[in-house]
């Protein structure tokens, strides 16, 4: 069997107009500002180191790799615990997002061991300071969380996290 001369043929008459499609711009997205309730975050954004100390883990190392996401719309933290002595612990992303309805900023946590938590902000009560509390439930454990976030300046930030398990 011989293949027919049909498809260049076919081909010479649609190659001018991929070329045209190819050839133009694509309009760009729109960039677009942090959502107004997520901008007082945006100091996060770039890459963070921190040491501490736990009963669990003892002496460890926090790293955080944070962007803004969608246009502003999400911030995505990709966090990495591990142990002073470089074994990797546990690795989450999380998404924080601005709730419209709620007027607050909700989180979503997808962990390494599995789980999934679900959190939203909470009356703080002070300047730069941030709470989210919520639940997390996996395979390997069902808690209660609250998240505490101080910024210090644009170039330091504390974190406190308090844990309750649940049955």
């Amino acid at each position: 069997m011989t293949r027919s001369p049909r498809p260049l043929a076919a081909l010479r008459l649609v190659a001018p107009i991929l070329a045209a499609l190819l050839l133009c711009p694509a309009p760009a997205l729109a960039q677009q500002r942090p959502a107004a309730g997520l901008e007082p975050l945006g100091f996060l954004v770039g890459s963070w180191t921190a040491e501490g100390e736990s009963a669990d883990a003892g002496r460890f190392v926090e790293e955080y790799e944070i962007a803004w996401r969608h246009g502003g719309a999400f911030l995505q933290l990709e966090y990495s615990w591990k142990a002073a002595d470089g074994r990797l612990l546990r690795t989450d992303t999380t998404v924080i997002g601005w709730d419209p309805i709620e007027r607050r900023s909700v989180s979503f946590q997808f962990a390494s061991d599995g789980s999934i938590g679900r959190g939203a902000e909470a009356e703080a009560g002070k300047p730069d300071t941030w709470i989210w509390e919520g639940k997390a439930e996996g395979p390997a454990r069902s808690e209660l969380s609250r998240f505490t976030l101080l910024r210090i300046d644009d170039g330091q930030f504390a974190t406190r996290v308090e844990i309750r398990k649940t049955e």
